[in-house]
């Protein structure tokens, strides 16, 4: 199923919504000992968006429930009502009683737990300011496991938070002293699978089943379902149940609400519903956990040509990761691991079983590793990671390409040479059995299944494999312990439920139909993609910040030779199941990502600027008359303790700092000024203020040469078919091959083309060309990459095309207006907000916030001594003050400074451009109108 973005409807409806300042000033980043990602925060944020929403009747009423569901009240559901409107205007029908949930798609390894809890927490503080109505806070989930993980993911909460969070059965509702105080919050949890009705809870096998009628409450839940949505055909039954007690009362809208996360979803409604999408591709394009590879070739364990590439590919790995090792020392990256996955374990033709005679085979005969080695490289020169279309590495490769039976043995088996097989028997353990290369002191391989007893006593005589002396403990326990000898793992469902590893570089499914792969895929895929470089770096190498240190010949090298270690590869025994791999796969794909832009530096160095924290006093915050006096009455009704806790300001410290400054009118903190009064409510400038003072001025630290901060060209993704992208890649190749007319001067001037030639050429040359609606444009070839994407009508079917009717403009003239260029080197690039890492820090005075200003274009310019640096921003200037705002906080970084770069002298400089003759005061220095004027300025050092 394929799965578009544009039916990731509540997403694009909150994007227009924003948080009440009670939610926005939240510390949603402290957790414990770590702190929440960015991605995670969002998502929290993006749940308190959509509750704030639904909700919104609950604040304009003052939190008077009673009177929120009073029958007379025409207006009692306007949001609701509004929130309705928006799903039908995006195309989804969907009824009053299907509104009240929301779905958070997050990748295995994404942290969801910590993602719930923060949540939680959330919620009872918005419930303490009366934002949110007073409900009880359930989380269900569909194993014992994953509720045991929530409760030790809680209990480490509690360890560093004031507030606690409480966990109670849900049997114990009625008695438990239920929901949430000024200090605690008390959540029940329960498995989803034990909800049923009264009926089946009355049977003598029912055991702990809950009858869900008993726990219904008036005002109805507030429900976290941890993938909680799935189950067998009795799920969409208790589906029912789940929407039932989230309802309460019956209304016109549901007065509770859920919220659902998973890592895979399949129903529309939790399609249209997702508020949040941070699915396997969003958390790999960012950066985190794994490539993936997928082994398109059957994996045929009679011939074991494809097991013995996985035996060298591992081998492979395990020499790069030492390798990696000696050049940065700290790193923690993993030992590798090969599991293979069968649907049979004990039955006479058990995938894992046939998988394990294939490993004796390799042990016990010589084998034809070099040839077997010159296919792989081939095979891995044309392997695509699954997403993003990048391939494997130079360097990696090269490891493969010098890999022999020896050094294989060594790696993979601690052998010396051809071995027979014996068995580890462990002491009370039928779990478990290790095995161990005769001429070894170790073992390599941990069979792991539910009962191992059938394997010792009849498969394993059978097959003639010696069992050796006892061994006191198992190997699962400590499978993910940096010294342990296990390089392969044989198993089934325990590798798909519960069970995490960053280990995990190989697997294979091995005679799983499309029925098994479609349910085990996903999960036993994600278990295997978690990655950790560097302690609590859980993002690939490049993306870690020690590699942002490092040379750049150097980032290279070792970006190349991590490319195996950081790559899952999957194999299957079944043409079938690699279609149900790669399907289910495609449905995280929210976006084909476009291919073969080329980049193109004509000047050197292309530098950037960097920024750091100023040292110092920070700017002083500004308030009005009227909201002061409002604030200084409010401080003053109530008592220091209890001020700090309603506030909601961050630390008891700090946020007696605030109020003793703010009473005392000190000058360098607080300054009062004009009349106009901005909060309706006296403590959200309380928490303005004290969120104010925990941001830092920047100022220049110095430039850098351009690496990876100009990334959006690696990320033009689109819904169109794969039919369409093939054309749009094509046309993209076709127009980087065409040479443009200066080009085919220079042909014909060094008598490489006759005239006849050049005039057939200039015919046929084209730089430029319409597909589908969209404009491909290599015209300006000192891009940093080409060809351009624009999209003139807004079509945004292609993320990052230029869509501004202000910056196609600009670029147009740009075309006509070369000439302002000659006589330098010169470079220039668009820029897209919050995907390049290029901007301007600065003061937003109306908002008392520091942003970042993200120029649409920057230029490069260099002419014998002089290096410039001009970003472009074509954007109006209706909103004078913004602009203003932005040029004040680039004076403060730029203005007045001799600055230098490797004893060059820089000139950066700042233009609007805009034609519009009613320049707002204060900006006459910043506005040009032409290409000309911008570029053929007086330039004095």
């Amino acid at each position: 199923m394929k799965i578009l973005t544009d039916k990731l409807i509540l997403a694009e409806i909150l994007k227009e919504r924003n948080l009440s300042a009670e939610a926005d000033a939240l510390n949603l980043s402290d957790f414990s000992k770590f702190k929440l990602t960015d991605y995670q925060q969002s998502a929290v944020k993006s749940a308190l968006k959509i509750l704030e929403f639904y909700y919104a009747s609950h604040q304009i009423r003052g939190g008077d429930s009673a009177n929120l569901h009073s029958s007379n009240n025409q207006s009692k559901f306007s949001e609701c009502e509004i929130l309705l409107e928006n799903y039908r205007k995006f195309g989804a029908n969907l009824n009053t009683y299907e509104i009240n949930r929301a779905s958070f798609w997050m990748a295995t390894g994404s942290g969801k737990t910590i993602v719930m809890i923060k949540l939680i927490w959330a919620i009872s503080r918005l419930i303490k300011l009366d934002i949110l109505p007073k409900k009880p806070i359930l989380l269900l989930a569909p194993t014992e496991q994953i509720l045991s993980q929530f409760k030790e993911r809680i209990n480490e909460f509690n360890r560093y938070q004031n507030e606690q969070i409480y966990a109670r059965d849900l049997k114990d509702f009625e008695s438990a002293n239920s929901g949430i105080n000024l200090y605690d919050t008390t959540i029940f949890i329960a498995l989803s699978d034990l909800l049923e009705s009264a009926e089946k809870t009355c049977k003598k096998d029912a055991g702990k089943r809950l009858d869900y009628a008993n726990f219904k409450n008036e005002n109805g839940w507030y429900i976290l379902l941890d993938e909680a949505h799935k189950g067998d055909n009795t799920d969409s039954v208790r589906k029912g149940y789940i929407n039932e007690l989230a309802s309460g009362k019956k209304d016109e809208f549901p007065r509770g609400f859920i919220l659902n996360f998973s890592a895979t979803f399949t129903d529309e409604i939790d399609l249209k519903t997702c508020a949040f999408n941070y699915n396997l591709q969003k958390f790999n394009d960012q950066g985190y956990g794994k490539n993936i590879a997928i082994f398109e070739n059957k994996l045929n364990l009679d011939d074991l040509e494809q097991i013995l590439q996985s035996f060298i590919i591992f081998t492979s790995i395990k020499i790069s990761n030492r390798r990696i090792s000696r050049r940065l020392s700290d790193t923690l990256y993993h030992a590798p691991l090969i599991i293979a996955v069968s649907d049979k374990v004990n039955t006479q033709d058990a995938g894992i079983k046939q998988y394990f005679e294939a490993i004796c085979k390799v042990l016990t005969n010589d084998v034809d590793v070099p040839k077997i080695v010159e296919n792989l490289v081939q095979i891995l020169n044309q392997l695509e990671f699954v997403f993003g279309g990048e391939k494997i590495g130079d360097e990696f490769i090269k490891i493969v390409k010098n890999i022999d039976a020896k050094t294989m043995r060594k790696e993979l088996f601690y052998a010396q040479g051809i071995s027979s097989l014996e068995a580890c028997i462990i002491k009370g353990n039928d779990k478990e059995v290790a095995f161990k290369s005769k001429n070894a002191g170790k073992p390599f391989m941990l069979l792991n299944i539910g009962d191992a007893k059938g394997w010792k006593k009849e498969y394993l005589n059978e097959l003639g494999v010696q069992s050796e002396i006892d061994v006191n403990s198992g190997f699962f326990a400590h499978i993910n312990e940096r010294n342990s000898p296990i390089n392969i793992m044989l198993g089934s469902k325990v590798f798909s439920e519960g069970w995490d590893s960053n280990r995990v570089n190989l697997i294979s499914f091995i005679n799983i139909g499309s029925r098994s792969a479609k349910k085990y895929v996903t999960q036993t895929i994600g278990r295997g993609v978690r990655i950790e470089p560097f302690k609590n770096e859980r993002r690939r190498l490049q993306y870690t910040s020690k590699f942002a240190a490092l040379e750049f010949d150097e980032k290279e090298r070792l970006k190349e030779l991590a490319s195996g270690l950081e790559t899952l590869f999957a194999f299957a025994s079944d043409p079938k199941a690699i279609e149900a791999i790669l399907s289910e796969l495609e449905q995280f794909k929210t976006g084909e990502i476009l291919k073969g832009f080329k980049k193109s530096q004509t000047i050197k160095p292309l530098l950037l600027p960097q920024y750091e924290d100023e040292i110092g006093e920070a700017k002083p915050y500004v308030i009005s008359h009227s909201d002061y006096e409002n604030l200084n009455k409010f401080i003053n009704s109530y008592d220091l303790d209890v001020l700090l806790l309603s506030s909601e300001l961050k630390s008891p410290d700090l946020g007696l700092s605030t109020i003793n400054k703010t009473l005392k009118k000190d000058e360098k903190f607080i300054k009062i000024s004009g009349a106009t009064e901005k909060f309706q409510n006296p403590k959200f400038a309380l928490c303005e203020i004290d969120k104010f003072r925990k941001f830092k001025s920047k100022k220049l630290k110095g430039f850098k040469e351009v690496e990876n901060e100009i990334s959006h060209f690696t990320k033009f993704s689109t819904t169109f078919d794969k039919d369409e992208i093939s054309k749009i890649n094509e046309a993209i190749l076709n127009l980087l091959k065409s040479k443009s007319k200066d080009e085919l001067k220079v042909d014909l001037n060094n008598g490489e083309i006759t005239l006849d030639e050049f005039i057939n050429l200039i015919e046929d040359s084209k730089k430029e060309c319409e597909i589908l609606g969209f404009k491909l444009d290599a015209n300006l070839a000192r891009h940093y990459y080409n060809p351009l994407v624009i999209d003139a009508d807004n079509k945004a079917q292609i993320v990052y095309a230029i869509s501004e009717k202000s910056e196609i403009e600009f670029l147009k003239d740009l075309k006509t207006g070369l000439n302002a260029l000659d006589g330098f080197e010169w470079n220039f690039c668009k820029i897209v907000q919050n995907v390049d890492s290029i901007y301007v820090p600065y003061f937003d005075e109306e908002e008392q916030i520091w942003r970042k200003f993200y120029p649409d274009f920057i230029f490069w310019l260099k002419q014998d001594e002089i290096y410039e640096i001009v970003f472009v921003d074509p954007k109006g200037l209706k909103h004078g003050e913004g602009a203003r705002f932005k040029a004040n906080g680039f004076e403060m970084i730029f203005g007045g400074k001799n600055l230098e770069f490797n004893d060059n002298k820089i000139i950066v400089k700042l233009a609007y451009y805009n034609k519009d003759p009613h320049i707002p005061q204060g900006l006459e220095k910043y506005v040009f109108s032409s290409i000309n004027e911008i570029f053929k300025v007086q330039r004095k050092i």
